[in-house]
């Protein structure tokens, strides 16, 4: 079922529709909008408060198609995200792009276009942002997961899951603001995207490539909130020098032309070619300490605990997995030659 989720006043609300009982009491499918609400806790947004004047209202947005051209069928299924902030509308879309190669295989991006509000309220405002300052677009993952081990990992134990999914699971993940900590919106079993971040638009956005690729500067920026939530924040940021800044500011200068621009996330644990991936991944796992292995060996559980676990996986997989096990064994050995050589007074 389709949602909406809007940013206003220092809060997030999020739209969803829902099939709901018949008021008679019949087998009438019914339709209905429910709306729950939660203070923002980014950077920029965690102390401002909800302030509506009376008859006050929050824009949501146009009413019917959002363009006059008909959407293709994959794009119209594929996920969006609408966020309003400082005096605009952000319409951020998930869609399936051509592959950067020229092969058959799928890639996903995520594009986002801008118009200023014409509210009430919000008809004269302009965007102003701070050098630095973000937007913040909610957080990553699912909407309602209590098992925050499920999503958010440490990068040990993403490493792991990473090499034995033949490194599929890696564009997904997102680096969250701490060298330790991976946001990982796939299943441990399949590697694939779990139901709820499938839905969220902002599982979809490419890692930007460096200079080998056109867009230079990543956008979506992802901190971790002091409730441990993954929030994603866009725009640019600044690091102190300024015409790196300014750069980065000018590829979004056609965004306020009214132009659709491509927004990406930073690659901060690429390991180059799959080949190089391997055998980096397990020189990493070889220089593990006690609380990675302790990580790993929880990852592992996850994804083989049950008695039929080993059944459901490829042989192919099951190879990659005994690999693990035999770095973390052998790291494991050598940790505890060192400590048994360390003399206690």
């Amino acid at each position: 079922m389709p949602r909406l989720t809007v940013f206003a006043r220092g809060y997030e609300f999020v739209f969803r529709a829902k099939i709901i009982p018949d008021d008679c009491g019949g087998d009438k499918q019914q339709f209905g909008v429910f709306v729950t609400c939660n203070p923002l806790r980014g950077e920029n947004d965690a102390n401002q408060e909800i302030n509506l004047k009376p008859g006050e209202l929050i824009d949501l947005g146009t009413f019917g198609d959002d363009d006059d051209d008909d959407d293709d069928d994959d794009e119209g299924a594929m996920p969006r995200l609408t966020v309003f902030a400082r005096g605009y509308e952000f319409v951020f879309r998930a869609k399936i792009i051509p592959d950067d190669c020229g092969g058959d295989k799928q890639q996903f991006g995520v594009f986002v276009t801008c118009n200023p509000l014409r509210g009430e309220n919000d008809a004269n405002q302009e965007i102003n942002l701070k050098p630095g300052e973000l937007i913040d677009l909610g957080t990553f993952g699912d909407d309602d997961d209590d098992d925050d081990d499920r999503g958010n990992k440490t990068l040990s134990a993403f490493i792991v899951k990473n090499y034995i999914h033949k490194f599929k699971i890696g564009r997904w993940g997102v680096v969250s603001g701490r060298d330790d900590a991976v946001c990982d919106p796939t299943d441990d079993e399949t590697g694939k995207l779990r139901d709820g971040p499938s839905r969220r638009v902002l599982s979809y956005v490419r890692k930007h490539a460096g200079r080998g690729q056109r867009r230079l500067f990543p956008t979506i920026n992802a901190r971790i909130a002091p409730d441990m939530s993954v929030h994603m924040l866009f725009g640019m940021r600044y690091e102190g020098n300024w015409d790196e800044y300014e750069a980065g500011m000018q590829e979004l200068v056609p965004l306020f032309g009214g132009r659709e621009v491509e927004v990406t996330a930073s690659r901060s644990y690429g390991f180059g070619s799959k080949q190089v991936a391997g055998s980096k991944c397990l020189q990493s796992i070889g220089v593990f300490q006690t609380e990675d292995i302790v990580a790993s060996v929880r990852q592992l559980d996850r994804m083989f605990g049950s008695s039929d676990a080993v059944d459901r996986h490829p042989s192919s997989l099951i190879e990659r997995s005994k690999r693990v096990v035999e770095c973390l064994l052998d790291r494991a050995e050598k940790l505890l030659e060192m400590f048994s050589d360390v003399k206690f007074r």
